[in-house]
C-alpha cells in the first residue's frame, strides 16, 4: 500500500470514528464549566460574544455590576472604549489582548501573533491541532526526540532546550525573536521566572498536562483567542470532551467494588506515580497508591518496596515511560517486550492478580498518556479495565483519528509505532 492510499485509509478510519456514538458531543460544549479569563468576557462565561457587549453597556448605565473582566482594554476604566475592544475581539480584529494566565497573572500580547516558540511537546501538539504549525519557530528538545516522522515539516526547527527552568536555552529563545513563548504551567511561579529570563517576550503559561480537565480546556480556548484559531480550538475541545463524556457516562456508574485496582509505575521500577490518577478515575480505575498521593505527592510519584506492591495485589499493572519504543520513527517491539517480561519476572509478582491474569500493560507517556493525548490513554485504559463495558469502544480508531485529523500525519497505526503494549488484539 503506497503512502497516498495509507493516508486515505487512515482518513476513512478517522471518519468512521468521528461518526460513531463515541464521538457524541457533551451536553456542555467544553465538558466542564470554566470562566474564560480574557478581559472583555464581562459576563464571566466561557466565550466572548455580543452578550458581553450588552453586559458592559449595562455596567456603563449602572444597571450591571462591573466584573473582574469588564475592563476589556485594561485601562482602569469601563467605558465606550471597552465596547469597541469587545467588538474587535468578536470580529477577530483586536490588535491587543489582555488575559489572566492559569495562576491569575495578567498578560498582554500584541496581535497578530506570527512567531511562536513552544516550550513543551504537549503545546506543540495543541498548536498543530489548532492549525498553527506554520507559526512555530522553535521547539523543546523532547519534541524533537519524538522523531522526524512526527515532526514532518517542523523537523528542522531549532531547539530551545528542556522543560525545566534550568534546562531551557534562553539565548536561543531570544535569538528567535518570538511574539510569544508558550510554556507549561507546572507550578505557579514558572511563567514569572521564565519571563525574567526573556525580557520583552510575553510568556504564556498554559496547563495542558494535568487535571482538572477544565484547566486544559480553558487553556486551549484561550489560546484560540490569542492566536486567532477560535473555531479550531472549539472543534478540538468538542472532540476530546465528547469521547471523555461518553466514557465517564459509564464509569461514573460503577460501584467502588467494580473499580479496578491499578498499580501505575513510571520511568523506573517501583516508582508509583500520581500524575495519571485522573486518567485512572475517568477510565474506571483507582491507584493503589492513592492514599500516599493524597498526602502530598500530587503530580509526582514515590518509591515503594516490591513487597508493598504484592500486598496491594492490583488487578492491573500499567508501566508508563516517555517512549516505550523510542519515537514515532521506530517500530521495534523488542524494548516493550523486554520491559513487560521484566515485570512478570519480579520476585513474588507471580502472586499478583494482574500478573496471573496477564493484565500488565505498557503506555507511551507523550504518545497517549498526557494532554492532549490523555483522551487516548483514557480510552485504552477503559478498554483494559472494563472490556465488557466498553466492548464496542475502539481506542486505536480514536488514536488514528487524532493523528490523522488533528496532527495531520500520514501514519498508519496498523503498521507503525509502539504506543501501547501488548496491542489491543493481543490483550
Amino acid at each position: 500500500m503506497n503512502n497516498s492510499w495509507k493516508f486515505i485509509w487512515s482518513l476513512l478510519i478517522a471518519l468512521v470514528a468521528s461518526n460513531s456514538a463515541w464521538s457524541a458531543e457533551p451536553e456542555n460544549l467544553y465538558g466542564e464549566n470554566f470562566t474564560l479569563e480574557i478581559f472583555g468576557n464581562a459576563n464571566m462565561d466561557n466565550t466572548i460574544d455580543e452578550m458581553d457587549v450588552a453586559y458592559v453597556e449595562g455596567v456603563i448605565k449602572g444597571t450591571n455590576a462591573a466584573t473582574n473582566l469588564s475592563d476589556a482594554n485594561y485601562d482602569g476604566a469601563i467605558d465606550e472604549k471597552d465596547l469597541t475592544q469587545i467588538e474587535l475581539i468578536i470580529r477577530g480584529e483586536d490588535t491587543e489582548l489582555t488575559f489572566k494566565d492559569l495562576y491569575g497573572d495578567v498578560v498582554t500580547v500584541h496581535k497578530p501573533i506570527k512567531r511562536i516558540v513552544s516550550g513543551h511537546s504537549t503545546l506543540f501538539q495543541v498548536l498543530r491541532a489548532l492549525g498553527a504549525e506554520n507559526e512555530i519557530v522553535g521547539i523543546d528538545k523532547y519534541t524533537i526526540e519524538m522523531g522526524k516522522v512526527f515532526l514532518q515539516d517542523s523537523a528542522d526547527l531549532p531547539s530551545v532546550g528542556g522543560n525545566s527552568l534550568d534546562s531551557k536555552d534562553y539565548e536561543a529563545i531570544l535569538a528567535l525573536h518570538p511574539d510569544v513563548f508558550l510554556d507549561n504551567a507546572w507550578y505557579p511561579t514558572l511563567a514569572k521566572e521564565v519571563q525574567e529570563k526573556v525580557p520583552g517576550v510575553p510568556v504564556i503559561g498554559l496547563m495542558c498536562t494535568n487535571m482538572p480537565l477544565s484547566n486544559a480546556t480553558e487553556s486551549i480556548i484561550k489560546l484560540g483567542y490569542i492566536i486567532d484559531r477560535r473555531d479550531e480550538a472549539k472543534e478540538f475541545t468538542k472532540w476530546y470532551n465528547g469521547y471523555i463524556s461518553k466514557i465517564t457516562e459509564r464509569t461514573s456508574k460503577l460501584s467502588e467494588d467494580e473499580l479496578q485496582k491499578v498499580y501505575i509505575e513510571c520511568y523506573t521500577p517501583f516508582e508509583c506515580f500520581c500524575q495519571f490518577d485522573n486518567l485512572l478515575d475517568l477510565a474506571g480505575g483507582k491507584n493503589v497508591g492513592a492514599d500516599q498521593c493524597n498526602k502530598g505527592y500530587e503530580g509526582y510519584g514515590f518509591t515503594v518496596d516490591p513487597e508493598w506492591v504484592i500486598e496491594q495485589n492490583p488487578d492491573v499493572i500499567i508501566y508508563i515511560n516517555t517512549n516505550i519504543s523510542g519515537s514515532y520513527d521506530k517500530d521495534d517491539l523488542q524494548k516493550a517486550i523486554d520491559t513487560r517480561k521484566e515485570i512478570f519476572k519480579r520476585t513474588g509478582f507471580n502472586n499478583i492478580t494482574a500478573v496471573k491474569e496477564g493484565r500488565v500493560y505498557l503506555m507511551d507517556r507523550y504518545g497517549v498518556a498526557i494532554f492532549p493525548t490523555y483522551v487516548l490513554g483514557t480510552a485504552y485504559m477503559a478498554k483494559w479495565f472494563h472490556p465488557d463495558l466498553f466492548e464496542e469502544l475502539d481506542p486505536q480508531a480514536i488514536h488514528q483519528e487524532y493523528l490523522t485529523r488533528f496532527q495531520h500525519l500520514d501514519y498508519d497505526l496498523d503498521e507503525h509505532g509502539v504506543f501501547v503494549y501488548p496491542p489491543l488484539n493481543e490483550s
